[in-house]
C-alpha cells in the first residue's frame, strides 16, 4: 500500500481520483498506522518484563545505525534531486540525526521524504516503557494516553499560534495506532478468540480518521 501511494512521485501515470475522493488518505493512514499498530503489539509481547535501559539499548542498536545509513543516502541525493538545496543544510541533517523531524517539521528546511516516520517511532519507543505498566489497567492507560494527546495537541496549537511547526498533523494518529497495538497485546494468547475487538477497533479508527479529515 505504501509503495502504491508513493507511485505518483516517480511516474506520471497514477490513479489520481483516489486522492480526489480521499480514499488514498484513508489507505495511507492505515498502511503506516498498521505498522505502528504491529510495532506496539510486538513490543508489548516481547518486551513485557524488560527494563527501560535494556529496552532502549536494544532499540538503539537494532534500528539507529540502519537509520543513519539510510539518512546518509537521503542527504547525499537531496543535493541533486527531488527535495532541493533547502533540505541539504547541516542544521536540517542534525534534526534528522536526532530524530526530531516529526516533532519540529521543516524547521531548517524540508523534511526528507519517507523517513519522517522514524521520528514518530522514536517518540513511541520513548513512551513505551512508561505506559506498558498500565496495560492491564484500562482506566489508567486511557488517562495516560489522554495526557499524552493533550500535550501533543496543546503544543501543536501553540506552534500554530506562534507560527512555528510543532508536531506533524498526523502525529497523534500514529501514536494512537501504536497505543492500540499495546492494548491488543493483552490478548496475545487468546487473540483468535477476541476477533470482535478487531472490527470494532477498525470501524472506530475509520470514524476518527473521517472526522479528522
Amino acid at each position: 500500500m505504501i509503495l502504491f501511494l508513493h507511485h505518483p512521485g516517480y511516474t506520471t501515470f497514477y490513479f489520481h481520483y483516489l486522492w480526489d475522493v480521499k480514499i488514498a488518505y484513508i489507505i495511507q493512514k492505515f498502511a503506516v498506522g498498521g505498522f505502528f499498530f504491529f510495532s506496539g503489539l510486538k513490543l508489548s509481547i516481547s518486551n513485557s518484563d524488560v527494563s527501560p535501559n535494556v529496552f532502549f539499548k536494544k532499540r538503539f542498536f537494532r534500528i539507529y545505525f540502519l537509520y543513519i545509513a539510510s539518512l546518509s543516502i537521503f542527504y547525499i541525493q537531496s543535493f541533486f534531486v527531488h527535495n532541493g538545496e533547502s533540505s541539504s543544510n547541516l542544521s536540517n541533517l542534525l534534526m534528522h540525526i536526532f530524530c526530531l523531524q516529526a516533532v519540529f517539521p521543516n524547521l531548517f528546511g524540508k523534511n526528507f521524504d519517507t523517513i519522517w516516520f522514524v521520528s514518530v517511532l522514536m517518540f513511541c519507543y520513548l513512551l513505551f516503557p512508561y505506559i506498558r505498566k498500565y496495560i492491564f489497567s484500562t482506566k489508567k492507560f486511557i488517562f495516560v494516553q489522554l495526557c499524552v494527546f493533550t500535550i501533543i495537541y496543546f503544543s501543536y496549537s501553540l506552534g500554530i499560534k506562534n507560527k512555528i511547526s510543532i508536531f506533524i498533523p498526523d502525529f497523534p494518529i500514529y501514536v494512537m495506532f501504536f497505543s492500540v497495538g499495546i492494548i491488543f497485546s493483552r490478548y496475545d494468547i487468546n487473540f483468535l478468540r477476541k476477533k470482535i475487538y478487531l472490527p470494532i477497533c477498525f470501524i472506530g479508527s475509520c470514524c476518527v480518521l473521517l472526522i479528522y479529515n
